[in-house]
């Protein structure tokens, strides 16, 4: 979620406490009570869909990191070798080409990293006889190095399915914030009028609980009002 819908979020829960507090009242008027169980249940299936898309991502990303590091130690270690094989013949140019830090792999865009690793292993396989003896570059090397690169790029397809999961789920999430809003803007809010009069300090705590607060990013200044993420107005209008 972005810091708009945690706080959004945020302003969701307090407004649950302060109906929970005064649920005698909220009993009084059955329309209420029913709006409430059901604001209440969106809220929680907002919190449990949310932290479903967090924790599915964390392993696929988790794998991808270990792939991309697996693969980048081995091609590197074959430039080393090579780099240090130019550097004693004193071949300037492949010293250059083969002058590749892991970070430079690291770097580059996800689509492009294998190609450039299996470009550097292509290199080091040209090279494969000169480095075969002291150097100690078999073909079992090359294969593994190549296989790395496989397995790096598979782990790119897991992570695009779960792209697509993600995006998916966060759409749900959207709806859901998108029907508490509605809740409360147009039912909620408008039932609370009610007990303006007859109940002030539930009504105010209620108005109150309905500004919405920078709970996300600290380094923010002051709230907005009420109007952060399109949620509406308390009911009178003063926030």
């Amino acid at each position: 979620m972005t810091n708009e819908h945690i706080n959004k979020q945020g302003m969701y829960l307090v407004v649950i406490q302060v109906l929970n507090k005064f649920t005698a009242l909220v009993a009084t008027m059955p329309a209420l009570a029913k709006l409430v169980a059901s604001f209440t249940q969106t809220v929680t299936n907002i919190g449990t869909k949310s932290e479903e898309i967090g924790i599915g991502t964390s392993p696929k990303t988790d794998a991808k990191r270990k792939a991309e590091s697996d693969m980048a130690d081995a091609v590197i270690a074959l430039v080393g070798k090579l780099h240090a094989y130019a550097a004693g013949k004193n071949d300037v140019e492949l010293m250059e080409e083969t002058d590749v830090p892991a970070t430079v792999i690291h770097d580059k865009r996800d689509a492009e990293r294998g190609k450039f690793a299996a470009r550097l292993v292509d290199l080091v396989e040209e090279h494969q006889a000169d480095l075969a003896g002291d150097y100690i570059v078999t073909d079992a090397d090359i294969a593994n190095a190549r296989q790395l690169i496989a397995g790096h790029d598979g782990t790119l397809g897991d992570r695009n399915s779960t792209k697509t999961g993600q995006t998916g789920g966060r759409d749900a999430v959207m709806q859901m914030f998108a029907q508490a809003d509605s809740m409360l803007e147009h039912q909620i809010d408008n039932l609370m009028l009610s007990f303006k009069k007859t109940n002030p300090d539930f009504y105010a705590e209620y108005e109150a609980a309905r500004v919405i607060r920078d709970i996300a990013a600290h380094h923010k200044g002051k709230n907005d009002g009420g109007k952060n993420g399109g949620i509406p107005k308390p009911p009178d209008g003063k926030k």
